[in-house]
């Protein structure tokens, strides 16, 4: 067997590995032939994160350009910013369900439906504890940490969340929240990007 690493900036990123049945072992033009074939696997890796890496810019940008268009349009109505904002974040995030919620007094509002403002909810404990909130499955967190979840989840079935306070000036707004219904994380850049569109609901707000 001969096991040749993938190294990008002295970091190692995966492997080749190549096996025999044979006893005799590999010759050394061999191995020499797999380590080219590991440096082009590792060009191949960067091209790909890079490309991605663009797409996502892209995405980004249309996004900020989609909602700042619904800003210009409804000067005086925030609701349906907040709701492409709520639309083209659960879209790039690849979630299922996406809602923004503002503070009215003790309560949280998100277009129709009332949250109570507390902690014993997702949304609620961002809002109070001004922080995001990243959980990959909160089905088994209802009963000691989330009880006003129950209903929702019961309805949306959903399992992974991620919730991020709307920020000004120390005030807390509201909250952006999405859902998906697998029990799986939401990566860094997603979360970084569901910031912008924090961002974005506190600027439709002001306006």
């Amino acid at each position: 067997q001969v096991t040749v690493p993938l190294l990008w900036e002295g970091r190692g990123v995966g492997a080749i590995v190549v096996a025999r049945r044979r006893t005799d072992g590999f010759l050394p033009k061999e191995c020499s032939l797999l380590e080219s074939f590991a440096d082009q696997a590792v060009v191949a890796l960067q091209n790909s994160r890079l490309f991605n890496e663009t797409q996502r810019a892209l995405e980004r940008q249309t996004a900020t350009a989609e909602i700042l268009d619904v800003i210009a349009n409804s000067p005086g109505d925030v609701q349906p910013v907040l709701d492409a904002v709520a639309e083209r974040a659960r879209l790039l995030c690849k979630a299922e369900g996406g809602r923004v919620w503002l503070v009215e007094g003790e309560h949280l509002r998100g277009m129709t439906a009332l949250l109570p403002l507390r902690k014993t909810s997702v949304a609620g404990r961002s809002v109070l504890e001004r922080r995001s909130i990243h959980l990959t499955d909160v089905v088994p967190l209802i009963d000691s940490e989330y009880p006003d979840v129950r209903a929702m989840q019961a309805k949306y079935q959903h399992h992974a969340m991620l919730t991020m306070p709307l920020l000004r000036e120390g005030e807390v707004l509201g909250v952006i929240s999405l859902l998906r219904r697998q029990a799986r994380a939401f990566t860094p850049a997603e979360i970084a990007l569901l910031e912008t569109f924090a961002d974005q609901s506190v600027i439709a707000i002001e306006n």
